[in-house]
């Protein structure tokens, strides 16, 4: 690269001090390039001295490029191991995140356990101190034969529906006792045998 022979003297700035609001002016001072310019310009022309400023001048501007080149590549490193920490923390805010909410979902499921339902399978979940059947299954079935009934259900009764449902007559004797105590029906005896028969 050959420099050019034209050469500006480097310009003075005008600069205000923040706290005291005074105007100064700052000499700008000579690098060794703009030296090396001023060299070649000075010069006599086809001079020794003319050929040897100018080699200085290319070998100064060479070195000024290299110096930008490696401070370009300098801020590339830099940039790009900002973006590499910001993808960390990011990834590490998400994760603590996702752990925030497992246990917040967790806190949430336990705080529901807690919470006592009202019904359980279409009834009261508890009533005159006797808890409903929770789940599916054969005390539930008693339960819901025992609701379907359109008259009174005596334990006279209960042999035969043992018989025609496939419930265990000893279940079906301890949830009748319980779905009268839970729906406030009185103990109403046995019927004897024959009636319940009839019936």
């Amino acid at each position: 690269m050959t420099a050019t022979a034209t050469a500006t003297a480097p310009a003075n700035k005008l600069t205000m001090n923040p706290t005291t609001g005074k105007l100064s002016v700052k000499r700008a001072r000579k690098t060794k390039l703009t030296e090396a310019l001023d060299a070649v310009v000075t010069a006599a022309p086809d001079s020794a001295a003319k050929v040897a400023a100018v080699a200085v001048a290319d070998k100064l501007v060479t070195a000024e490029l290299a110096k930008a080149d490696k401070a370009a590549q300098k801020a590339e490193r830099a940039a790009a191991a900002a973006a590499k920490r910001n993808a960390k923390e990011t990834e590490k805010a998400s994760k603590l995140e996702a752990r925030e909410a497992v246990a917040r979902g967790k806190a949430e499921a336990k705080a529901a356990a807690k919470v006592k339902p009202t019904h359980y399978l279409g009834r009261l979940a508890e009533q005159n101190g006797v808890k409903a059947p929770q789940r599916e299954g054969s005390i539930s079935k008693a339960w819901d034969l025992f609701d379907s009934a359109t008259g009174a259900v005596y334990t006279a009764h209960l042999p035969q529906l043992a018989e025609q449902t496939g419930c265990n007559l000893e279940n079906l004797r301890i949830e009748l006792r319980r779905w009268r105590k839970f729906n406030g029906v009185e103990a109403l005896g046995r019927m004897p045998m024959v009636e319940a028969a009839a019936e």
